[in-house]
């Protein structure tokens, strides 16, 4: 609720004569915005983050992370790419010395996918199988209001597409975690 506003009503909305500003102090922001920039990059070199232009990703774990994750899979009936990203970003926080409370989410416009995971004793692949041709997932961290995002959207080649044995074309993007 917005003070000394009066409403006539409980609406999700409202629609306001005058333009309303909010500010912020420019040093407040500066510093918000850096502390943010540094909290994003600390967390590619905390995984040594590695892109490819397949879509694929490599994220680099110790010992302890990686049994979480293997712990966490075994125990799971069902699983996501999703619950994934929220254990990685879950242990990143809590590495930090003065967490501030973050959010994150997922945006996904594609609900036709499975996950598969490939096991061995130095990394964990996760197979995402896709069963649309445009993809559109967006898994979001946010840190100070600023938010940054791991956007899904791998595009099919030869390499990595095909039909499966139900006839049902597909394609498939890895995420791999290796254990350094």
């Amino acid at each position: 609720m917005i003070e000394n506003l009066l409403f006539k009503n409980n609406l999700s909305k409202i629609n306001l004569k005058e333009k309303s500003y909010f500010t912020i102090l420019k040093t407040q922001l500066d510093q918000q915005l850096e502390e943010f920039a540094k909290v994003t990059m600390d967390f590619w070199h905390y995984y040594q983050l590695e892109t490819y232009n397949n879509g694929n990703l490599v994220f680099k774990l110790n010992q302890d992370i990686f049994n979480d994750l293997l712990s966490y899979i075994d125990k799971q009936k069902y699983i996501n790419y999703w619950d994934i990203f929220k254990i990685l970003i879950n242990t990143y926080r809590s590495s930090l010395q003065n967490p501030t409370p973050w959010d994150y989410n997922l945006q996904s416009y594609n609900p036709t996918s499975t996950t598969n995971f490939i096991k061995n004793q130095k990394s964990l692949i996760m197979e995402i199988k896709y069963f649309q041709t445009y993809p559109d997932s967006k898994i979001n961290f946010g840190y100070h209001g600023w938010a940054y995002n791991f956007w899904i959207h791998p595009n099919p080649t030869k390499e990595n597409s095909g039909y499966d044995s139900d006839g049902k074309w597909f394609f498939l993007q890895k995420i791999e975690f290796k254990l350094i």
